[in-house]
């Protein structure tokens, strides 16, 4: 789900709740997924939660907290992508790479380090 979407906006209950509901409903068509209106409804309620709260300077702290980290996923997400398309482009150079790909599951991604 694009739950990082969501974090990064409203890292802290307390904006949560306030996401507007058509925000919640578009992350989760992008996320592919079914009854929107349903799950959204669900969320919010579940953002209402008086559990969900701390006192202020804990709940900042958490907010700051999930804020660095939704980030540094962005960032390890990228890193990521660029590292596939290294892989993809060097993958088929090797001489056993049709032997690699013939096997079940074994692609790209997991068949790279054995020829590394």
């Amino acid at each position: 789900m694009k739950a990082l979407e969501l974090l990064d906006r409203a890292p802290d209950p307390d904006r949560a709740v306030r996401l507007p509901r058509l925000t919640v409903v578009a992350a989760l068509r992008r996320a592919g997924r079914r009854d929107l209106e349903g799950r959204a409804t669900a969320i919010q309620q579940r953002l209402k939660a008086e559990q969900l709260r701390q006192p202020r300077p804990v709940q900042n702290a958490y907010a700051a907290i999930v804020s660095s980290q939704v980030q540094l996923i962005n960032v390890l997400n990228i890193e990521i992508a660029a590292l596939g398309q290294v892989e993809a482009e060097h993958f088929g150079r090797h001489r056993d790479t049709e032997r690699h790909l013939s096997l079940p599951g074994l692609g790209v991604v997991l068949g790279v380090p054995h020829w590394v």
